[in-house]
């Protein structure tokens, strides 16, 4: 089974909601959630780059049971021309940092890349 989250917040929030209900951070598969910074081009502008950042982990619960939770948001745009404007790449940042410090707290792993099924 796949869930997708529209907001870092609710798949950090779900996360943690598992871990308390299946008895603590083994029931996320590695122990890791994985993250993905992407950037693809804003139109027919190569200077213009849409930045967006993924993420992905596996709930193992019961009986040999695993789900894929996932999640994904446009952080901005970074503008590589004179201006040199990257605030897609800054708020990314931010959230690499929020989804680090839950890590962290909880004591997992934050992996680069994603879990596809």
């Amino acid at each position: 089974m796949r869930v997708v989250f529209e907001t870092i917040d609710d798949f950090l929030g779900d996360i943690e909601s598992q871990i308390n209900l299946l008895d603590g951070g083994d029931c996320v598969f590695q122990r890791a959630i994985r993250i993905s910074k992407t950037s693809r081009p804003f139109g027919n502008d190569d200077h213009i780059r849409v930045i967006g950042l993924q993420c992905s982990a596996v709930v193992e619960v019961g009986d040999g049971g695993q789900y894929l939770m996932e999640v994904g948001v446009v952080c901005g745009k970074d503008y590589h021309t004179s201006d040199k404007e990257f605030s897609g790449s800054e708020k990314a940042d931010e959230y690499k940092k929020q989804i680090k410090e839950f890590c962290s707290r909880l004591g997992l792993n934050s992996r680069p890349g994603l879990i596809e099924l």
